[in-house]
């Protein structure tokens, strides 16, 4: 069944930060729901609406900006008593707004997640864990990397309080008392949890969680270790869309900022609700409980952070409602409500029902109103300005939520910027060479002015939005060893003119991603440091040069990181589009439906129906799923690209790596960093040689599959061209076909990654000066020939590579 959803605008706040509004229980079946928010002004504020109009049922007065807003209350009774925390100080309220509870936890952290569990209460900051019982101190975890979020199974049904952290090291740690009982690995890092169903599931013990690349997962905590039940990419399903509805010209990217559970559908199932940072609202239906992954039922863009979600019955008691808030403080409600109900025509007249006529005189006067506010304001400003009494000029202040996260599927960096009032231009400036890639979302107009890389600026290039526009998102793409700093220049449309800088740190390792398990069979060089450092000194520098590293230096007396390279791996998908997908289309596929499918029709699917089928669904299926995906997820697939092993300890650091230009980039970067500290190292580097062979292996597909795909699309224009002349072009070749009938598909692939080919040209010719810069050879006289077995690549093979390499 297809969801129509309609928006309807309530109010807007201030500021809010992820999950800061939620919706109290009914006390009656179907009954009209009050909605509580909190901001970053420190107001909370109670609403409800009655016959169409919003009655305001209490405000708090300004304080400390409000980082969490949880409803709690006894076990086994209605949650809806309301608790938020504002720096290091809970606080509890009353449906009424009567405050109950004013609690400093005493934390030495800013409050940035909380759960309430009946007299449980558990809150984080960025990194301390403490858990109170009763308002008494009970338990306290230090974690080794960012908290992103906390939640506990329920008690009624586990009978115990289970805390579960969300960290950004990709893991999900669940406690006993103040130690992990395990850890389980995501595929991503996650962003959110959420009780499956709302209450974990019949068994207690389902918990969905949602990540900063756009996915989400359920997993099931047993006593003693986690199983993963399935992994969906919500992104993937999401069709492109503009402003609203199911369709448009605008994908929906986005990591997972809330969840929610309500029967949306009206089939007696929750539907998962989520909201994206990207600006989207989803609706996804359990077709077969938390068995198979969610089906998208409904997807709208709101061009704004969506920071929580909340399903429910609030603008009409007969109405389902998603209700949701922006981080520019929008409170709005998408609705199963028809929009022309309260419409009705006759013979071409339009009548609006009295409820309709009440609504638009009172935003009438609402708006006359303002408009009076606003050309007072206006002349006391302009008076003030022309006094002659001195004055001051003060600069307007407004918040930035900006975010720079590196997107490991097509190893690019997405800058998010986003204000709370209309962007006028912002500007990009940065010190190293960078890629500027498109982004289907941004709707700004971009221009490049003239650099000097030899003043040390390489790229400067404005933005300018269009109106209303609040959010501008440029995807980025690194080159690895070239390091420094990413500087945005943002100017608001605001009056008068200022701007703020914001400013982003390339990595010289930038394009590597952390992992946990390191392959210890693949051929690796070594790079060993020893010296007298501290670890927080040797952790400062391996933090300068990788991302995904806490700023925090561990707490133990040596430590191990593992990365993997996002760039350099064998990607499939480019592979099988180029080389796999014509061959299929054009040899295999005739004769599959010439031979193969009517003897499947008649002789074989009569008996997988019967027999095979159903063991596929109940049986291997679920294992598929359950078992072999996450698997390949995080041990299989990490292991066909590069890998990056860090474990230093006070004195002495050891990397290694399959990648010789990695083991290269860190000895450079590293020195340096110990001669402006003064602090003398010993270094000692084992090169393996059959690390470079290794690496040329892995590079090998995706640098076949990029010189043919750029082969295909030079052949497109003269091949419409034979199209446009010849009516029938059945003569062509199949391959030659297969290029016509993709065209668009092809050029769209080949835009996507510019420069490209360039950039594995460039590694590659890293790689080769590498391996011999070790042995104190020059080799840069020899790269032009390198070049030209590169150019010439699609008519020779990988050996003929290995062989150049291996000559002296």
């Amino acid at each position: 069944m297809e969801l129509q959803l309609s928006r309807v605008d309530y109010q807007q706040v201030g500021l809010t930060a992820p999950k800061c509004l939620k919706i109290l229980p009914a006390s009656v079946s179907r009954a009209q729901q009050k909605v509580v928010v909190g901001d970053s002004d420190g107001l909370l504020q109670l609403f409800s609406m009655k016959r169409g109009a919003l009655q305001l049922g209490f405000k708090t007065v300004p304080g400390k900006a409000i980082t969490r807003l949880e409803l709690g209350g006894a076990l086994n009774t209605a949650k809806d008593k309301i608790f938020v925390s504002a720096g290091n100080e809970v606080r509890g309220y009353t449906k009424k707004g009567k405050q109950f509870l004013g609690f400093d936890t005493n934390l030495a952290e800013e409050i940035q997640s909380m759960h309430v569990s009946g007299s449980d209460l558990l809150v984080c900051g960025n990194y301390v864990y403490s858990h109170f019982k009763d308002c008494q101190d009970a338990n306290d975890y230090l974690c080794p990397d960012k908290i992103a979020d906390v939640i506990s199974l329920p008690a009624e049904k586990v009978r115990n309080i289970v805390p579960v952290l969300a960290g950004e090291d990709r893991l999900v740690r669940v406690l006993e008392d103040n130690e992990v009982l395990y850890s389980v690995e995501l595929p991503g890092t996650p962003s959110a949890l959420h009780l499956f169903y709302g209450d974990a599931g019949e068994t207690g013990d389902l918990v969905l969680y949602g990540t900063t690349d756009g996915r989400i997962g359920l997993i099931q905590l047993g006593r003693g270790s986690a199983s993963h039940r399935w992994v969906c990419d919500a992104s993937s399903q999401a069709p492109s869309l503009g402003a609203s509805g199911n369709g448009g010209a605008t994908t929906t990217a986005g990591g997972i900022t809330c969840m929610d559970h309500h029967d949306m559908t009206g089939d007696g199932v929750k539907d998962l609700i989520i909201g994206r940072d990207g600006g989207a609202v989803q609706v996804f239906s359990y077709e077969d409980g938390d068995e198979m992954e969610p089906t998208l039922r409904f997807t709208t863009a709101i061009n704004e952070s969506v920071t929580s979600v909340q399903g429910g019955v609030v603008g009409n008691a007969d109405y389902d409602e998603i209700i949701a808030s922006t981080y520019t403080g929008w409170v709005f409600g998408l609705t199963t409500e028809p929009v022309d109900r309260h419409v009705t025509s006759e013979s071409g007249v339009v009548n609006l029902s009295s409820e309709s006529r009440e609504k638009i005189d009172k935003l009438r006067q609402e708006v006359e109103e303002l408009q009076q506010i606003v050309a007072k304001e206006r002349e006391a400003y302009q008076s003030s300005t022309q006094s002659a009494f001195p004055g001051i000029s003060a600069v307007p202040t407004f918040s930035v939520n900006e975010k720079m996260a590196l997107s490991c599927p097509d190893a690019s960096y997405l800058l998010s910027l986003e204000v709370q009032t209309a962007i006028d231009n912002v500007l990009l400036q940065s010190d190293v060479p960078i890629d500027l890639l498109d982004v289907e979302r941004n709707a700004s107009v971009v221009s490049y002015s003239t650099c000097d890389p030899d003043s040390g600026n390489f790229l400067l290039a404005t933005y300018r939005c269009q109106a209303n526009t609040t959010r501008l998102e440029v995807r980025i793409r690194t080159i690895e060893g070239q390091y420094g700093t990413l500087q945005a220049y943002i100017t608001p449309r605001l009056q008068p003119k200022c701007c703020q800088v914001r400013q982003f740190r390339i990595k010289p390792l930038s394009l590597h991603s952390r992992i946990h398990n390191f392959d210890t069979m693949r051929p690796v060089s070594v790079l060993t440091l020893r010296g007298k450092f501290t670890l927080p000194e040797m952790h400062a520098w391996v933090s300068f040069c990788l991302p995904e590293l806490p700023e925090r230096a561990p707490s133990t007396d040596s430590t191990e990181f593992t990365f993997i390279s996002t760039f350099l791996q064998t990607q499939v998908e480019p592979f099988l589009q180029t080389q796999v997908e014509p061959f299929l289309q054009t040899q295999v596929e005739p004769f599959l439906q010439t031979q193969v499918e009517p003897f499947l029709q008649t002789q074989v699917e009569p008996f997988l129906q019967t027999h095979v089928e159903p063991f596929l669904q109940t049986q291997v299926e679920p294992f598929l799923r359950t078992q072999v995906e996450p698997f390949l997820q995080t041990q299989v697939e990490p292991f066909l690209r590069t890998q990056l092993n860090c474990r230093y300890q006070a004195g002495e650091a050891v990397f290694k790596s399959d990648n010789i230009s990695t083991i290269s980039i860190l000895k450079d970067v590293l020195t340096k960093e110990a001669t402006r500290k003064k602090v003398q190292l010993t270094i000692s580097c084992e090169v393996n040689e059959e690390s470079v062979v290794y690496t040329l292996n892995l590079l090998h597909p995706k640098l076949q599959a990029q010189l043919f795909l750029a082969k295909q699309v030079s052949l497109i224009d003269a091949l419409r061209e034979l199209e446009a002349h010849e009516s029938d072009t059945s003569f062509l070749s199949p391959e030659y076909q297969y290029i016509l009938d993709n065209a668009d598909t092809l050029q769209q692939q080949y835009l996507k990654q510019p420069c490209h080919l360039e950039r594995l040209y460039g590694m590659i010719t890293d790689l080769y000066i590498d391996k011999y810069k070790f042995k104190g050879i020059n080799v840069k006289s020899r790269v032009p020939q390198l070049l030209e077995i590169l150019d010439n690549y699609s008519s020779l093979d990988l050996q003929h590579l290995i062989s150049f390499f291996q000559a002296t």
